[in-house]
């Protein structure tokens, strides 16, 4: 626990453009386009290959056939929700946008939140 705001100073060379705060993770965005996430990754929530806990930003790598991807925007989102068979089912899920309208999805997809049209 911190609860004194602090600066994150894995980013001096970079201006932060905007972050978003997920269930246990979080998500920054920077001037020069690129994504980074930090927290939990029970999910894949990250967007990294590994689903392992991260205390320090790691660069969301993208596939695009287009080339290189400019992020302008993303969200961080879900929550863990327990059912009431007790299994614990983990909805964090991550969104993230370009300037040209492409959107890219990633994490839990369990309740279609990643509109890729399958659970």
């Amino acid at each position: 626990s911190n609860p004194t705001p602090t600066i994150v100073s894995f980013f001096p060379r970079y201006s932060v453009v905007g972050a978003s705060a997920g269930h246990l993770y979080s998500l920054v965005w920077l001037l020069n386009g690129n994504l980074y996430s930090f927290g939990q990754n029970t999910v894949g929530q990250l967007g990294v290959p590994a689903t392992t806990f991260s205390p320090t930003p790691v660069r969301v790598q993208f596939v695009n056939n287009q080339g290189s991807v400019y992020i302008i925007g993303a969200s961080a989102g879900g929550e863990d929700i327990v059912l009431r068979s007790g299994t614990n089912i983990s909805a964090a899920h991550s969104v993230a946008w370009t300037g040209n309208g492409t959107m890219f999805t990633w994490g839990s997809n369990s309740r279609g939140q990643l509109g890729i049209n399958s659970t």
